[in-house]
């Protein structure tokens, strides 16, 4: 029996970007880029003629999400009436009493699962699908923990589910529903199709570690990523997976959904002695980066000598014209000769052993911060405008 399944996760209709630091305006119109990769994903599911599309969870974000995420997903899922849809709650949608999962009069080819505990939800002639789904946004029991499924032979056993890869944990990721890679062959499943991480990668039970790959034939599972990235945190694959079944066997393959991109630099600014001369190094930069589909950040680093006065307004009005979306921070550090400045006799040379004091005591972003307020206070004690830092 041959299948093509279409998978996707983590599209979170309705996010806020606050973490970014959108404007209202940039956020509403990516919110509503968001909307448009729901589209492309159903349309790339009928051109490929598929039996069946998961989501792997997190498919809106359950605290911020009105009414007309509702009928915009009806409308999009009744467009596409042939093709059954699985859903499966994650922690940001999880299947609460007033979540869209129970209060939406869905489709008729719209499954919504809604069992705590890992159970088949869907069987394709000899292909059977396991999942579960968060009744709350702090699940976090391991879902493979001891679990095995009877000798089942001749039939493909597929695992969905929104949990963590504790082989790969993100950095500053959440931990919800653990597990590690072995698991899932040991419990007799032969793929597992995953929400939860944002980046996509695919990756075999055989390797001994994690690989990201675009496609693997050996038994696995897979992440699709984000279709669209939601951060500058956010690099790599984003879009679907593509699963196909056949002959006993098991293909995978990532495909490209996004038409975004986050892009960041760190830019050294030491030998710079003007403004002019940084705006230089920010519109060197932006001529290789450019493009009405990348949101763009620049952080300037170095030594910042004391003549600049580096006016982060100015900077941000000459280079956001090439970018959808730009941002640029200061994180340098100043080119003071603070030995000799803090042997002074004077108030000046009392505060400047105090903070190179503080300094050598901190650690990892509060260095950053007294640092840059060894700055301000040189430049206050010097009379000189304080313009903004960060």
């Amino acid at each position: 029996m041959a299948l093509k399944i279409l998978h996707f996760a983590d599209l979170h209709l309705d996010t806020s970007f606050a973490r970014i630091g959108f404007s209202s305006t940039v956020a509403r119109f990516y919110r509503e880029q968001l909307r448009e990769a729901l589209k492309r994903i159903l349309k790339l599911a009928q051109d490929e003629k598929v039996d069946l599309i998961t989501c792997g969870g997190d498919l809106y974000e359950h605290e911020r999400y009105t009414s007309d995420t509702g009928k915009f997903l009806q409308s999009q899922f009744e467009n596409i009436e042939r093709i059954p849809v699985l859903l499966v709650p994650g922690n940001h949608d999880p299947y609460l009493p007033d979540s869209l999962y129970r209060r939406l009069f869905w489709p008729s080819n719209v499954k919504i699962v809604t069992n705590a505990e890992l159970m088949p939800v869907w069987n394709l002639g000899e292909v059977t699908i396991w999942a579960f789904a968060h009744l709350s946004p702090t699940q976090r029991e391991a879902p493979l923990n001891e679990f095995k499924l009877s000798d089942d032979e001749g039939n493909i056993h597929l695992l969905l589910m929104h949990a963590s890869d504790m082989s790969s944990v993100p950095p500053g990721k959440p931990v919800h529903c653990p597990f590690k890679p072995e698991e899932i062959h040991r419990a007799g499943f032969q793929f597992a199709l995953l929400g939860h991480y944002h980046q996509g990668r695919l990756s075999s039970l055989q390797a001994s570690s994690v690989n990201v790959q675009e496609s693997i034939s050996a038994p696995g599972y897979g992440y699709p990523g984000t279709p669209e990235p939601l951060g500058f945190d956010e690099t790599g694959h984003h879009g679907v997976i593509v699963l196909e079944i056949g002959d006993g066997k098991v293909k995978a393959e990532l495909r490209p959904i996004s038409q975004f991109a986050f892009v960041e630099t760190e830019l050294d600014i030491s030998a710079a002695t003007s403004r002019d001369d940084i705006k230089s190094q920010l519109q060197y930069w932006a001529d290789e980066a450019r493009g009405n589909y990348a949101f763009a950040r620049a952080v300037l680093k170095g030594q910042l000598q004391p003549e600049i006065e580096l006016d982060l307004t100015v900077l941000r009005e000459a280079i956001g014209s090439y970018f959808r979306y730009f941002d640029l921070q200061n994180r340098t550090y100043p080119a003071y000769d603070f030995s000799e400045l803090a042997e002074e006799k004077t108030v000046r040379g009392a505060f400047v052993r105090e903070m190179l004091n503080r300094i050598k005591l901190a650690t990892g972003e509060e260095k950053e911060t007294l640092r840059s307020a060894l700055t301000l206070g040189l430049q206050a004690f010097e009379k000189r405008e304080i313009l903004e830092q960060v």
